[in-house]
């Protein structure tokens, strides 16, 4: 039991010993690591037989654990608590399994009822890695059938004894069968420092041995991955028979010492023959309006192997995956044809809906399907819908002369075709006639899905042109579309120089660029015209309006709008360029402070500026530069932002849960430098909001776990049994203090088995014998409480306070009246010679006692009579002898109570006279029964001699 397991422990750690090298010596993992004999079982944290065999071997009710080793001359203590529910003695002995000679052992431990420690120090007389440790309980004298109750075993190798064998490993997992394989994994524990190496064996679990050293035992360094013993490990242990369970045993093992540490055991059963494993490693992450990415590795995919994927919205997912929607693999691009590891974006889903997808492999020979792998993801929300624009741009006012037009209803165009097909997204639905005013005549370039557009114009030397003027519309947002425009240009200088067009979303904006914003452009010989979103080639395409597209001069007013230099905090912001309008200027993260545009020099002494601070992190500030011609005006844009988080990390997988545990791996992503892991985890009933604020894991703290700063595969423990967790991991950037999106994965953690007792009285406590561990009660008279000493009778459980003198032992502490004085009476006249057959036999009469039980034992065995009188004679019994001595005890009835106090006073014996010779002769009787005495009563009973025939 625990309390007293930390009082063991204070004391080994004082004594210098090592660890307990016995499993599980407090019981509180049920029986692992033990073999009871029946009726043993674990009840309330202690290893409990509610009874023993009477006869027989010692053994023929026996605790054991086995695989014990020990080293010759070592010096070892052995202790333990027991208690007997009566005085008792047992059988506690180590012996070398299969030899059966002792390494100790003491055959007269004496048992109380009180729960007592016994230690016992000793000297180990061979070196053996088989021998066991045994509790044997049968016929050992007195009371050889009571109870016996045994906890907190510790067997430890003292100091200065010797070598002490290595540690039990952790983290072994076993997963991924195929019908004759299954994949091993393990972190180094110690194997590789001094002497330490890795031993494993197996065995079918059906025949495997009671010494697991004596199984199949695999050869580290004969299959690639499998860390040649010395490190951790991942391999797939194959030649394995199919549709079989198999157990493993993993050791530690100095190769100076020849000690072996306890085993870790796990098990794992092969498929069969014509089955398939289920796919691991398979998740969705990276969600949008319409689609999600699924990724997965290879499994176990080749020959007839492959991939087959159905999907649904969760709310409406059907009982049989199979009949939900199925992807068809080849059809996108990255999804393997279903034959290899896919990553891809499944398109075509419905926007802001769970979803769930099931992953099988499929085998086309067999049509057999495997268990599906599954994964959850929710779409986000749709974007918003495109308006389109209800007004009109600004007619143009500008001289005709000065005005070349690309497109405008106001000038002549040079343009010949306004959507060429240079491969942009949107070719071909070009709406050249669009009305913002419908019947007003003005028309508009609409082009939808756009994400670069070309225009073909008669090639002409723009080169006295001075500005390029542009009315566009759009509602696309400025921080996922940044528009750009360029003329084309085949003479001299740059033949395309792109500037950006600083829009508004959802009204008009007008902009007259400078041709020196194009960056030595001469414009001696226009003959195209490019506009684009994010660039040639954006793959984010979105709708644009499109009007008074034309080169203008005006002559004899500086129209210079641009500006010399642009500060922020006093100094001049980083790139700049007067032909660039738009600056991203990254601050660290978590900037509270807005930083300001301190100075903007215009190139003309005669434009002006007017500066607009950012108001919010992370923010904009404009300047608007006006020229001499006031129509003529330039903005300059810059963009504080904080540094882009880490990437979220894909791969992410939870696994394999025990109890208290789950498996947790990840590959690299981009974990290196100043990017690390971080995991939190919750039970997904009370997952947070954020989750940051759940339980954090501490990386470096367990084998495996790359420290958070490399690819992880780890046992987390500490996990409820029988909880739904949620796992969320980040990556996280030392530098800037930024968490990316968490990658995050669901796990189930396994039922703990308890001990359910059958209740037949229903007063919430069970019998003892009638224990049965499961994660769930068998039927509903099954209770968690045992100690029940009557489930006849709901006025006995360990619960309740004694009742004196009820007959019933009320708390079930095994004694009747505990804490009260026995009532009772004692016989009179012990150890005489009845005068005659009908003498009354007495006992001494009682205060209270109303009713008085008389056993008497004799020849024929026990009778039993109640008197409401304190005497009896042996005639009124049913059956009686002469010249016999018999034994008589009584038992009283309280007055006020029902039953009698279940419990005798002493006995007393007693002889009836020996048979007269009859005088008739042969064949008469004589009276024997109060011949010349007074009778006690009118009532009293005369009888003759009893005589054969």
């Amino acid at each position: 039991m625990k309390k007293i397991l930390l009082l063991l422990v204070f004391l080994t750690t004082s004594l210098g010993q090592s660890q307990n090298l016995l499993t599980n010596g407090d019981f509180e993992n049920g029986n692992t690591g033990w073999v009871f004999g029946s009726p043993g079982v674990v009840s309330s944290g202690e290893a409990f037989y509610s009874t023993a065999n009477a006869g027989g071997d010692p053994w023929g009710t026996e605790l054991k654990q086995t695989n014990l080793s020990f080293i010759n001359g070592s010096s070892y203590t052995l202790s333990f608590r027991a208690r007997a529910a009566a005085n008792r003695t047992m059988s506690v002995n180590i012996q070398n399994t299969n030899i059966w000679n002792d390494q100790f052992r003491n055959n007269a431990v004496a048992l109380t009822t009180t729960m007592t420690s016994y230690s016992y120090t000793f000297n180990a007389t061979s070196t053996n890695n088989n021998a066991q440790l045994n509790f044997h309980m049968a016929n050992m004298g007195v009371n050889t059938t009571e109870a016996i109750y045994i906890d907190d075993v510790v067997l430890v190798l003292n100091g200065g004894g010797g070598p002490t064998p290595p540690s039990q490993p952790v983290g072994l997992v076993v997963n991924s069968p195929t019908s004759s394989s299954v994949f091993f994994a393990c972190g180094p524990n110690n194997a590789g420092s001094e002497n330490i190496v890795y031993r494993l064996f197996y065995s079918p679990t059906a025949t495997a041995p009671a010494n697991p050293t004596t199984a199949t035992e695999y050869i580290f360094g004969s299959t690639p991955g499998d860390g040649n013993g010395v490190s951790a490990f991942g391999f797939v242990l194959s030649g394995l028979n199919s549709g079989t369970p198999y157990t493993f045993w993993l050791y530690q093992y100095d190769s100076t010492t020849a000690l072996f540490s306890p085993p870790t055991a796990v098990t794992a059963t092969t498929t069969s023959a014509g089955s398939v494993p289920q796919p691991v490693g398979f998740v969705s992450n990276s969600p949008q309006s319409t689609s999600i990415f699924l990724a997965v590795g290879p499994n176990n995919l080749g020959g007839t192997i492959v991939y087959r994927l159905f999907y649904s919205p969760t709310a409406t997912a059907p009982a049989n995956p199979l009949t939900a929607t199925q992807h068809t693999f080849g059809s996108i691009a990255g999804d393997g044809g279903g034959t290899s590891a896919f990553g891809f974006r499944l398109t075509g889903l419905s926007s802001s809906t769970p979803y769930t997808f099931w992953l099988y492999q499929y085998n086309t020979a067999t049509a057999i399907y495997s268990l599906p792998a599954t994964s959850f993801g929710t779409t986000s929300a749709a974007p918003v819908v495109l308006v389109p624009p209800t007004t009109n741009a600004p007619v143009p006012t500008r001289n005709a002369a000065n005005v070349v037009s690309v497109f405008s209803n106001t000038y002549s165009n040079i343009a010949t075709n306004y959507n060429p097909n240079w491969g942009q997204s949107g070719f071909g639905v070009l709406n050249q006639a669009f009305e913002a005013v419908p019947g007003s005549g003005n028309t508009i370039l609409h082009y939808a899905n756009f994400n670069y557009q070309g225009t073909e114009v008669t090639a002409t030397n723009l080169s006295s042109m001075e500005f390029l003027h542009v009315d566009l519309w759009t509602q696309a947002s400025t921080s996922t579309a940044i528009i750009k425009v360029s003329p084309i240009n085949s003479g001299t200088g740059p033949n395309e120089v792109q500037v950006t067009i600083n829009h508004t979303p959802g009204q008009w904006t007008s902009i007259d660029i400078p041709k020196s914003a194009f960056g030595g452009q001469t414009w001696d010989n226009v003959f195209q015209m490019i506009f684009a979103a994010n660039g040639p080639g954006s793959t984010t395409p979105i709708d644009i309006y499109v009007d008074n597209v034309y080169f203008w001069n005006n002559p004899g007013v500086n129209t210079d709008a641009t500006l010399s230099d642009l500060q922020v905090d006093s100094a001049t912001v980083s790139g700049f360029s007067s032909s660039q309008f738009s600056y991203t200027y990254e601050i660290p993260f978590g900037t509270t402070e807005i930083p300001q545009i301190t100075s903007a020099t215009p190139n003309a002494g005669t434009s002006t500026t007017q500066i607009t601070q950012a108001s919010a992190l992370p923010g904009s500030a404009t300047v608007v530069v006006s020229s001499e011609d006031p129509s003529v005006q330039l903005t300059y844009t810059v963009n504080f932002s904080f540094p882009a988080p880490p990437a979220q990390p894909v791969g992410f997988v939870a696994m394999n849960p025990t109890t208290t545990t789950a498996f947790l791996a990840c590959g690299p992503n981009n974990v290196d430098g100043n990017i690390v892991y971080r995991l939190f985890y919750s039970p997904t009933a009370s997952a947070p909001m954020n989750p940051t604020t759940a339980t954090e894991y501490v990386f470096g703290t367990t084998a495996g776990d790359g420290a958070g700063a490399s690819p992880f595969g780890f046992n987390l423990s500490g996990l409820t049994p029988s909880t739904n967790y949620t796992f969320w991991l980040y990556q996280f950037n030392i530098a800037t203090n930024q968490f990316s999106a968490p990658g995050s994965a669901l796990l189930t953690t396994l039922c703990l088995p308890v001990n359910w007792y059958n209740d037949v009285d229903g007063d919430g406590y069970g019998v003892d014998s009638t224990v049965v561990t499961s994660c769930n009660a068998p039927s509903a008279t099954y209770v968690l409480v045992g100690g029940d000493c009557d489930d006849s009778n709901p006025g006995a459980n360990p619960g309740l306070a004694e009742v004196a003198y009820d007959g019933i032992d009320n708390d079930c502490d095994g004694t009747l009246d505990n804490g009260f004085a026995p009532f009772t009476s004692t016989m009179l006249n012990c150890g005489t010679t009845l005068s005659n057959i009908g003498s009354v036999i007495s006992c001494v009469g009682t205060a209270n006692a109303v009713e008085y039980q008389f056993e008497i034992t004799g020849p024929n065995g026990v009778q039993t009579i109640n008197r409401n009188v304190q005497y009896f004679s042996l005639t009124q019994l049913a059956n009686y002898q002469y010249a016999t001595t018999y034994s008589v005890r009584v038992m009283l009835r309280r007055a006020g109570q029902t039953n009698f106090v279940d419990y005798y006073g002493p006995a007393c014996s007693y002889s009836t006279p020996p048979v007269t010779s009859p005088v008739g002769g042969v064949g008469s009787t004589q009276l024997q029964s109060y011949c010349g005495e007074t009778l006690p009563t009118l009532a009293t009973l005369i009888a003759t001699t009893s005589l054969p025939g």
